[in-house]
């Protein structure tokens, strides 16, 4: 009982920063939810309230910047599939250990290295970040922050 409304508490608050701040929820959820359930677990259930969280955006889809999804749902859909593919095969603790340098890595470049870009405003640097963000998002449920630093470099340049 007080476990089930731990994990509420923390998809509720997670979630809700999430809908606020346009990304973050799996990044606060999976590892909180990981010291509940198994990591594949969570990442299901991040998953699945992820993907009823991104209806919201269809409230703004006039100020989408539709020329730049093409290469990265081309790029998402092949990293999702691969993410997926890999998350029952690998183990829970590599994925632990996948998620705490992931973290880490996003921390270090936001902070530390802000001016660090990715290849951007191509079809192939659209296609790598979506592969890359989609990979996280399947197989560790935090996919944002990767797709955030792309974007980020992308819309501050135009």
């Amino acid at each position: 009982m007080l476990t089930t409304l731990l994990i509420s508490l923390i998809i509720v608050i997670a979630f809700g920063g999430e809908a606020l701040f346009g990304f973050g929820g799996g990044l606060v959820a999976v590892p909180l939810l990981s010291l509940f359930l198994d990591v594949h677990e969570a990442v299901v259930l991040v998953a699945i309230f992820q993907f009823l969280l991104g209806f919201l955006v269809l409230k703004n889809f006039r100020e989408v910047a539709w020329s730049l999804l093409p290469p990265l749902l081309v790029g998402i859909a092949l990293g999702v599939l691969m993410g997926v593919k890999i998350l029952p095969i690998v183990s829970e603790q590599l994925l632990r250990v996948l998620l705490a340098a992931y973290i880490l890595a996003f921390l270090v470049k936001t902070n530390l290295a802000p001016e660090l870009a990715v290849t951007r405003g191509s079809w192939t640097g659209g296609i790598f970040s979506g592969v890359v963000s989609g990979f996280l998002q399947g197989c560790l449920g935090i996919g944002g922050p990767a797709m955030v630093i792309y974007l980020k470099g992308i819309l501050s340049d135009a």
